[in-house]
Formats: structure tokens, C-alpha cells, sequence
């Protein structure tokens, strides 16, 4: 019986095939009787993937990255060129949603807010508010002691509070004096402290705002220059595998996630209710301490242990904007009674499950918007 056959590759058989490689070493004999190797690549591409057909130009890239890996291996993954001499076409493909704003760093943008809307209540706790103007000027008076304490630029410092408004004031303190802050949770071990105070060689360790005992700590006189390179916190690791491990974020990294956050999160809609209830010492925490205050909105902090205030966040109407674990949703939703007023919900610390975000969905108001950081 007449018949025809086909290769079919692996790709053909997966719904969710993109891309595959596929490398063979070739051995030709040589004239000379040595055997000369060879590698041959093909490349198996799906053709569905998008209308215009610029798909069919990944074979091109893939090659341009090959061969930037093999001229130059010691190259930063960073700074390897995706396509070669086509910036203009790689811009149009994969545009930047997100606008440049923060060409500064974070804290001093901060301060020229609170400096043109001194009455704006920033925060809030337990129903006693923070005004911008309480907050910068508390702030002054924090970075005036640490320099009085003797902080340099770069200098880290700890702060071991309790989730409350003066966290926010302690943060810009350090920073308005140039130093990076650490956050450290005063229900941790001792031990622990004391291992990330020798690492980090911390000046000081802030357990309260210093209090103001003379006219330089009104004033802090002149604040040193911070640029983007420089340092502003460092986040230490749980130490679940060994030694807790510290990672240094710049001012720049820092500016950079804040500038995406403020245009995914806050672009087009009211200022953000935030609610700040989490453990201060995980990289989760860091959008409920600095989005509010650039973007115009207000962090209400929720004290107490932290079933207790996921119950009280469910009991507050003008929540819209809040930032947990899957495991914290979980808890949130069973919990709630009513639908949550919620605009945006933002997800990290842990993988999300689709479940969970079906639940979160169904347990807000429609149109809530929810962001997988993870």
C-alpha cells in the first residue's frame, strides 16, 4: 500500500509549546583521518504565536544571544543584547509600560510632598492620625540625632519597632540622614539581632524615636546628599538554611519598583487606602510603607497579632488597597462577612494558587484588581 511519512517534531504533540532546541554533535571524518566535530542547532518554533509574524524573528535572537555568550562568557546575563543593533524594534515589541518619574530618590520626592500638603493625614492608627506635616518634622528630628550619633552615608541602621506610624518616621529619619535602614521584628530572638547587628554593622538599633532634647535635634542643619547608587535598605533573609543573609537594595531599586507600583496599581483611580499589616521585616511590606505617600492616599496601620488584624481590616470600609500572602488571603476571606471594598490587591511571599485567587475575587467588590508578584 502506498504511504508517506512526515517528522513530526516534539513541539507538535504540547498545546503549549513556544520554543524548542535541539543540538546534535556532527562528526565528519577529515581528510587527514581526525574526526571533526560540529554542532548543529535547529530550532523548533511554534508558528502560531503571534499575528504580524514577528515571532519568526526568535530564531535571530536566540543566535544573537549564543553568540554574545561565546565571544564574551564573562558578561553580566544583564548586559547580554537581546537583538543586535535593533534597540528601535525591540522598544516597539516590547514597550515600557511604565513612565520614569522617580529620577530621585524615593524619600526626597516624599519630602516635597509632605512640604506642599502639610495637613494631608498620612497615616493613621487606631484612629489617631499622622499629618504630613508631623511626619517630616519628626523625621527631621530623627535624622538630626543620628547624625549628632555620628551616621555616615551608607551607615545602617536597625529598627526594632512594633508595626505603628512611628515606623514611617524612623524609616525617613535614617534615610533623609543617609543611611540604609534595616528592619528588625522585636519578636525575634535575641540572638538573631545580634548576628545581623555584627553583619550589617549597625550604628544603632532604634527601639523608639529618639526624642528631641536640644535645638540642634529641631534642626537637622544640612542633610547629606543621596544618590540613586546608594544604599537604602537592607533586607536580611529568615535564615532557615543557616546565618540570616543580608541583601543591599539601592536607592535605585528601590525608586525603580515604587515608579512601576505607583503607574500598575494607582494610575486613573483615588488616592490609595493602605492598610499596613503585615511583619515589617519581609520585601512584601515595603509597597504598604511608601506607595500612600506617593501617591497622595493614607496607610492606616493595624496593630495586634495578625488574624486579629486581618478581622479588623475586614470591619474597615475605606480599605482599597492591600498587599498579602496567599495564606493571609486565605484567612481574609473566610473571615469576611460582607464583600471587601478592595480596588487592588496585590500577591507575594508565596506561590498563588488559582483557588485562592477565585475566592479572593469572589469575597471583594466587582472590579477588584488583583497582581501576582510572586
Amino acid at each position: 500500500m502506498p504511504a508517506t511519512r512526515e517528522w513530526m517534531r516534539s513541539g507538535h504533540v504540547d498545546p503549549n509549546h513556544v520554543l524548542r532546541v535541539q543540538i546534535f554533535d556532527q562528526c565528519d571524518p577529515a581528510a587527514d583521518g581526525d574526526d571533526t566535530h560540529a554542532l548543529r542547532w535547529e530550532l523548533d518554533l511554534n508558528d502560531g504565536l503571534s499575528a504580524d509574524g514577528s515571532h519568526r524573528r526568535l530564531p535571530e535572537w536566540f543566535a544573537t544571544v549564543v553568540g554574545a555568550i561565546a565571544t564574551r562568557p564573562d558578561e553580566p546575563a544583564g548586559r547580554i543584547p537581546i537583538v543586535a543593533d535593533d534597540t528601535d524594534e525591540l522598544a516597539r515589541l516590547n514597550p515600557d509600560p511604565t513612565p520614569r518619574r522617580l529620577d530621585t530618590p524615593v524619600h526626597e520626592r516624599i519630602r516635597e510632598e509632605l512640604r506642599r500638603r502639610p495637613d494631608w493625614v498620612v497615616a493613621e492608627c487606631d484612629g489617631a492620625p499622622m499629618s504630613a506635616r508631623e511626619l517630616d518634622t519628626r523625621a527631621d528630628r530623627t535624622a538630626a540625632w543620628l547624625l549628632g550619633a555620628g551616621i555616615t552615608k551608607g551607615r545602617a541602621v536597625g529598627i526594632r519597632m512594633e508595626r505603628n506610624p512611628d515606623v514611617l518616621v524612623a524609616i525617613h529619619g535614617v534615610l533623609r540622614a543617609g543611611g540604609r535602614f534595616v528592619m528588625l521584628d522585636p519578636a525575634d530572638p535575641p540572638a538573631r539581632h545580634e548576628t545581623i547587628r555584627a553583619d550589617a554593622d549597625l550604628l544603632t538599633i532604634l527601639d523608639e524615636l529618639p526624642a528631641p532634647t536640644s535645638a540642634e535635634a529641631e534642626s537637622p542643619g544640612g542633610l547629606p546628599e543621596v544618590g540613586l547608587d546608594d544604599g537604602a535598605y537592607v533586607l536580611y533573609t529568615s535564615g532557615s538554611t543557616g546565618e540570616p543573609k543580608g541583601v543591599p537594595i539601592s536607592h535605585r531599586g528601590l525608586a525603580d519598583y515604587l515608579d512601576f507600583a505607583c503607574a500598575a496599581y494607582c494610575e486613573g483611580g483615588d488616592p490609595p487606602v493602605v492598610a499596613l499589616h503585615s511583619s515589617l521585616v519581609f520585601d512584601l511590606t515595603i509597597t504598604s510603607l511608601f506607595l500612600s505617600l506617593l501617591t497622595g492616599g493614607r496607610t492606616v496601620v493595624f496593630t495586634g497579632e495578625p488574624v486579629e488584624a486581618l478581622r479588623r481590616i475586614t470591619e474597615d470600609p475605606r480599605i482599597t488597597f492591600l498587599k498579602a500572602t496567599p495564606s493571609q488571603l486565605e484567612i481574609l476571606t473566610r473571615i469576611a462577612d460582607a464583600p471587601l471594598p478592595l480596588s487592588v490587591v496585590v500577591v507575594g511571599g508565596e506561590a498563588f494558587r488559582r483557588p485562592v485567587a477565585e475566592r479572593t475575587r469572589h469575597a471583594c467588590v466587582p472590579g477588584v484588581r488583583i497582581f501576582n508578584e510572586y
